[in-house]
């Protein structure tokens, strides 16, 4: 959940970070999104770019999750056989493990983000 006024704060990456750890698919949630237009007063190419970029912070603080992942498995592979460092080569290892996730991903067109205004009953 996510105030579209406010954008990502420290508890949206809280829960973003507990889904990744216990492997559920989020939705996301942009919230109060009357605000874009009663408080401040925006055109609809305005709040469209807002929105936009609010997705997109919340997709790279998901790709943190993923990149974290990868460089922990990196770090633990031998750095002495120079095949294993390679970006291949960990990602042929994680998916062997059954450790290679794919990074949560929030679109409007894959259906796992909503647009919600509890104010206008949105």
């Amino acid at each position: 959940l996510v105030d579209v006024g406010e954008g990502v704060r420290t508890q949206t990456v809280a829960v973003l970070r507990q889904a990744w750890i216990e492997r559920v698919s989020p939705c996301l949630v942009l919230n109060k999104i009357d605000r874009l237009i009663v408080e401040l007063q925006m055109e609809p190419l305005e709040a469209y770019r807002r929105l936009q970029r609010l997705i997109e912070n919340v997709n790279a603080v998901c790709g943190t999750f993923y990149q974290e992942q990868f460089l922990e498995h990196a770090h633990g592979m031998d750095a002495s056989d120079e095949n294993s460092v390679s970006t291949d080569a960990i990602k042929d290892k994680m998916e062997r493990e059954g450790t290679l996730r794919r990074a949560f991903e929030f679109s409007p067109a894959l259906g796992n983000v909503a647009f919600a205004s509890a104010t206008m009953s949105w």
